[in-house]
């Protein structure tokens, strides 16, 4: 009796050049040495286990924080994937169509550390990976496509070197000129000047890049925090709603949006205030029949034109006529108008 065929992978290959990665960076500023661990751990999960994806279910984040047990939630837990997805360390696509976490890097390295005939499931396959290289025909056009491609990345590094070479030698050159010319001239000292300038150059690079980081840093931690704000928000005023692992990337997409509209409308007002005047003057029509956060951000624009043309149409009536026909109260719509602008 033949043996099965195993899917999964004793180990996986890691790029040397990750943390230059600034998806990977980016993961790192808002979560810190947690995220990059969730991170790493699903990317275990997903070789060690189908080899090239994982399913998202109701289960996965809680086994993840119960495994780790290293003061990790299961609520932050969420939050980096989300934002893994956010920052296409995982396809979108296929997260959003099939619940499923992978990307062409992880299956290209599957496919390559199977060697043999592979098949992947075709509705998976990310990208420019459908054309043909995964059909089990042809298991060796996929091996030459792989290294091709490894090659193809090297190439990059060897241009840049040689670049980098012939430069130097230009540099060289000009500057042995230059020396020539400057001999007629004891007095003048060109290259004390070019290294002083090179110098003050070089610190307000320094400057500019800690001043730039330093603003992405806080960025994102206010980010964090107004996600956080409003989720809670949220959770307190929509208490049966059952929160799923999607809902954490609609809210981020929605928080950004809303972002948009103040900044259009030039409003100082922070984000997760906006997105509780949102919830607090939602219409009847979308708590009840449409309710979902995925449709919050979905039909984003649609509600607010709405809020707006309630509060013009019935800024008038009484707050008993209002309530008489399902309306929210003239404060409360008159309130969120001036938030957003009419």
């Amino acid at each position: 009796m033949a043996r099965p065929k195993k899917e999964n992978l004793d180990y996986y290959p890691k790029d040397t050049s990750q943390f230059s990665n600034r998806k990977i960076r980016r993961l790192l500023s808002k979560f810190g040495a947690k995220g990059y661990l969730i991170y790493e751990y699903i990317l275990m999960l997903i070789y060690g286990g189908k080899g090239y994806y994982i399913l998202v279910d109701n289960n996965l984040a809680f086994d993840i924080s119960d495994y780790l047990n290293y003061d990790i939630s299961e609520e932050l837990v969420k939050q980096v994937i989300s934002s893994c997805i956010e920052y296409e360390l995982f396809d979108i696509e296929k997260y959003e169509v099939f619940a499923t976490l992978t990307n062409k890097n992880i299956q290209n390295n599957y496919i390559l550390a199977r060697r043999g005939e592979t098949k992947l499931r075709q509705e998976l396959i990310v990208n420019d990976a459908k054309k043909g290289v995964f059909a089990t025909k042809t298991p060796i056009n996929a091996t030459k496509t792989l290294f091709n491609d490894a090659e193809s990345a090297e190439n990059p590094q060897k241009g840049a070197q040689k670049k980098r070479k012939e430069k130097k030698i230009k540099e060289i050159k000009r500057n042995g000129k230059e020396n020539a010319k400057e001999k007629t001239s004891p007095h003048f000292d060109k290259n004390y000047i070019n290294f002083e300038s090179k110098k003050t150059e070089n610190n307000y690079q320094f400057v500019e890049e800690n001043f730039n980081k330093e603003k992405e840093k806080n960025s994102a931690k206010k980010e964090n925090e107004n996600f956080i704000s409003s989720k809670r928000y949220f959770e307190e005023k929509f208490g049966s709603y059952i929160w799923e692992v999607s809902d954490d990337l609609q809210l981020s997409k929605l928080l950004r949006k809303i972002e948009i509209t103040l900044a259009r409308d030039k409003l100082p007002i922070e984000p997760n205030q906006a997105f509780k005047d949102f919830l607090d003057n939602l219409p009847s029509f979308w708590r009840k029949r449409r309710f979902s956060m995925q449709n919050l951000n979905k039909n984003y624009n649609e509600i607010l034109n709405e809020i707006r043309q309630d509060t013009n149409e019935h800024t008038g009536n009484t707050k008993e006529q209002q309530r008489k026909f399902g309306r929210h109260t003239t404060e409360e719509l008159t309130n969120f108008a001036e938030n957003f602008g009419k």
